[in-house]
């Protein structure tokens, strides 16, 4: 019965777990717009070394977490991705 028991709280928190992981994916990759070329708009890049108060190393930093976190994506997502966290945990 204990067996049982640790199996059946096994389950509940994977699949806790994979349900969380798969809806945050989701929520921002509909948000963030994803541009086909390597070119970052100059007023996207103005814009975030304003957000971090014109710390370079803060943007290098933020860039470089996000490109480890999702490979694959275009420079133009990143720079945007990190526009997108920043305000979306300033509301909060």
């Amino acid at each position: 019965m204990g067996y049982f028991i640790l199996g059946l709280i096994t389950l509940v928190v994977l699949g806790f777990v994979f349900f969380n992981k798969r809806s945050s994916t989701r929520r921002y990759s509909a948000t963030v717009p994803k541009h086909s070329g390597k070119s970052v708009p100059k007023q996207t890049q103005r814009q975030l070394v304003a957000m971090v108060g014109g710390d370079r190393r803060t943007v290098n930093r933020l860039l470089q977490d996000l490109r480890l976190r999702h490979p694959g994506e275009s420079e133009a997502w990143y720079w945007e991705k990190a526009i997108f966290d920043l305000e979306r945990d300033r509301r909060y």
